[in-house]
């Protein structure tokens, strides 16, 4: 069994404790929130970073031959039963 203090105990120890001990402690801000200037630039750059990608992306679909598709292969790999295979199906049940 571990040892843990009894409940009783560490009551007491609390109601015994001295406040006075503890040191005062002013808190300081180390993230600087950004400014109202700060944000503006923010939202004007990622607005023109926006405006940017659509201009491409509209040029890509003006003119697909700037875009470099390679020709794929249709593989069916779930094949239907034929008529017969259906059939034999029935019979067998």
């Amino acid at each position: 069994m571990s040892e843990q203090p009894k409940p009783t105990a560490v009551l007491q120890d609390i109601a015994a404790f001295d406040a006075k001990k503890l040191n005062s402690v002013t808190p300081e801000e180390k993230v600087v929130l950004p400014s109202s200037d700060r944000e503006s630039l923010f939202f004007s750059d990622m607005t023109q970073f926006l405006e940017i990608a659509q201009e491409k992306v509209m040029e890509q679909i003006a003119n697909p031959e700037t875009i470099q598709l390679k020709h794929t292969e249709t593989v069916e790999k779930n094949v239907l039963p034929t008529k017969e295979d259906i059939q034999a199906e029935k019979a067998a049940a």
